[in-house]
């Protein structure tokens, strides 16, 4: 049974009534794709269960180019719409109690311009990456307030954190490596990880271990403390788009062909999508009712 809500387009501003919120259940991914009627789903991965996550058709959402569950309460998602009117808008978009429709849209404009690859939120700001003309990695406090630039580099792609130092991955279809920064968040130290790792897609942090899916389909473990890479699982899969780590330690990840796999199980995804997959968060909160 699907509900859905009317939703305001105000660009800068989104206000709705809405009842109580809940939480996404603890495991389940949320699976941000563009092309569909919907932005979002949720996925259970132990039974394929998949409940969309409705706003009204032809809506901007449908669009969504990332998600990120909301670290500091895990009841809402971060987000982006797929297109810009004075910077890639980043919305955060509270759920239903019930239904999981969207029940309200919280955002703002980012005041930069260039293409916005991943947002990633942890508590208290969301780091964004952004590819083009103002690339680099950003900092927005969660609520409101400015966008601060942390790295200045070309081509970010994805960023994972672990403790309090923030991972960037580039990449550029015209080069055959790929980089990985570090920032320290509480001192803004940059340094360069490593700079000739093989074309990276994605990256995620789990229990203090750094994974970076690759495009040729390998999933490989990035040591923090040398950079140095070696091989986790060749999935034979084709390119990494992105990936995600529960707490527990499995891991996920979402293929050009639309597919999200558990990395333990590559016989049989977990889910696939009629629409493009942009990008894969999962739950490591539960849930409270």
């Amino acid at each position: 049974m699907k509900h859905s809500l009317s939703l305001t387009f105000l660009f800068s501003s989104f206000v709705l009534a809405g009842p109580a919120l809940a939480q996404v259940p603890y495991g389940s991914l949320v699976v941000s794709e563009s092309g569909g009627a919907d932005g979002f789903v949720i996925v259970d991965p132990a039974t394929g269960y998949v409940t969309p996550i409705e706003e009204p058709n032809g809506n901007f959402l449908g669009g969504a180019l990332t998600v990120s569950i909301d670290a500091a309460t895990g009841n809402s998602l971060i987000t982006s719409a797929g297109f810009s009117i004075g910077g890639p808008p980043l919305l955060e978009v509270p759920l239903d109690a019930n239904f999981y429709d969207v029940n309200a849209v919280n955002g703002q404009a980012l005041p930069l311009f260039g293409a916005l690859e991943r947002a990633h939120s942890v508590p208290g700001r969301i780091l964004v990456t952004i590819s083009t003309v103002q690339s680099g990695v950003w900092s927005l406090p969660t609520t409101t307030g400015t966008a601060q630039q942390l790295l200045s580099a070309a081509n970010l792609r994805d960023v994972a954190v672990i403790g309090n130092v923030a991972y960037a991955c580039t990449y550029a279809s015209s080069s055959n490596v790929s980089a990985i920064w570090t920032i320290d968040l509480g001192t803004g130290v940059l340094t360069t990880l490593g700079a000739s790792y093989p074309q990276l897609r994605s990256i995620c942090a789990v229990n203090g271990v750094l994974f970076a899916g690759r495009a040729d389909g390998e999933i490989s473990v990035v040591d923090i403390g040398t950079g140095a890479m070696s091989p986790f699982l060749v999935t034979g899969l084709g390119s990494i788009e992105a990936m995600a780590a529960a707490s527990a330690g499995a891991i996920y990840f979402a293929t050009a062909g639309n597919e999200v796999y558990d990395t333990s199980n590559l016989a049989a995804p977990v889910y696939v999508s009629p629409n493009t997959i942009t990008d894969i968060d999962v739950a490591v909160t539960d849930q409270p009712t």
